[in-house]
């Protein structure tokens, strides 16, 4: 995506939308936790992390990388804010701040 952004025209703007339909692979706890990270104002920062964590680290993915089945066990909203002080963020402060009025409104607007 760095690579897409840099080549693209001055005036170009690129938004990421948080989408959610494909529950089977944990996207609505993804949608949370980058939504969580927007109101925070730390999603350019943790955009990178949770990324890394899902494809690098393996934290956050949801397949094992020996079966390449899906996991037994989901990544939870817990597990994304581990990946949060880097930016910054006490994973209490991004806990909590997943279950605020304005996260949930922001996650019921994407889902419209």
């Amino acid at each position: 995506m760095h690579k897409l952004k840099q080549s693209l025209p001055a005036n170009a703007v690129v938004n990421y939308l948080p989408a959610a339909f494909n529950t089977a692979e944990d996207w609505p706890m993804f949608q949370l936790a980058y939504v969580t990270a927007q109101v925070l104002g730390v999603d350019q920062q943790t955009h990178d992390a949770m990324f890394d964590a899902v494809w690098k680290g393996g934290d956050l993915s949801i397949t094992d990388p020996s079966t390449r089945a899906l996991k037994s066990r989901m990544p939870s909203i817990e597990d994304a804010a581990n990946s949060t002080p880097k930016a910054g963020v006490p994973v209490d402060k991004f806990i909590a701040a997943s279950k605020s009025f304005s996260v949930d409104l922001k996650v019921r607007t994407y889902q419209d």
